[in-house]
């Protein structure tokens, strides 16, 4: 039975309450909110970025400049600078549609891409 990370979490949530390791009382003050602000922030305005046209533009920029060899240490460069400046949640939520749009618009097969 596969289980994926999100029925992992609830799992474990649910194992802790029943034995006691966490009181529902105490479970709001166990919560960071400020991380989930922040990545839920960050959805944002990686979904505003999405329908200012910001990949479209930046995907036209990649496809006209960039051979589809050099496409995969391109990003995993640009993904290693960025991550020295922001965080690596934030890089992922921007340079996965970054990249499934450049495979599209060059007729790459996106699975492969990310499985290397």
């Amino acid at each position: 039975m596969k289980i994926d990370r999100p029925g992992a979490a609830i799992i474990g949530a649910v194992l802790m309450f029943t034995t006691g390791a966490v009181r529902a009382n105490n479970a709001l003050y166990l919560i960071h909110f400020g991380t989930v602000v922040l990545l839920f922030s960050m959805m944002l305005v990686v979904a505003y970025l999405h329908l200012a046209g910001f990949f479209d533009w930046v995907t036209d920029l990649v496809v006209t400049r960039l051979k589809p060899h050099h496409l995969l240490p391109t990003i995993v460069f640009l993904s290693g600078l960025l991550s020295a400046f922001f965080v690596n949640d934030i890089i992922c939520l921007v340079m996965v549609p970054f990249a499934l749009k450049v495979c599209g618009r060059k007729g790459l097969n996106r699975f492969p891409t990310f499985l290397l």
